[in-house]
């Protein structure tokens, strides 16, 4: 069973929070936001995908947001401008195929959203040139 099933099992339907069903991604991207430590006014780029990944680094930016950071979301392929964090949510264990990541500003720390883009989740293959993590958050499970 591949590491992306597991995930869609152990994570299920959702739960309920403020009367609407929070999905996976509000809820990996609410642990992942609330565990982040950063100045007030810290420059993050959220690099957001289409996916669960994306929907991670969403939440999670508007959450670094409310605690006084200076947030913004770019796509996968876009450019990092200046900042002191990168939230790495552009690809997730679904990943299928090589991926180019953008460069990382000079300085600039990065902060993988389950698990660096561009890496394969099964096999930890990772063709391409994938994101390079300083840390990474995971939520279901241990990645090779």
């Amino acid at each position: 069973m591949s590491l992306s099933v597991r995930k869609r099992i152990l994570y299920g339907g959702g739960r309920v929070k403020n009367g609407g069903v929070v999905g996976e991604g509000e809820r990996g991207g609410e642990r992942f936001g609330g565990g982040v430590l950063l100045r007030p006014g810290a420059r993050v780029v959220v690099v957001a995908g289409k996916g669960n990944n994306g929907a991670d680094g969403r939440v999670a930016g508007g959450l670094l947001a409310r605690r006084g950071a200076r947030v913004e979301v770019v796509g996968p392929a876009d450019e990092i401008p200046p900042c002191d964090l990168v939230v790495d949510a552009a690809l997730g264990t679904g990943l299928r195929g090589p991926y180019d990541a953008p460069d990382v500003p000079a300085g600039a720390r990065v902060l993988a959203v389950d698990i660096p883009s561009g890496v394969d989740g099964d096999t930890g293959a990772a063709p391409g040139r994938p994101m390079r993590a300083t840390g990474t958050v995971t939520f279901a499970a241990w990645k090779p």
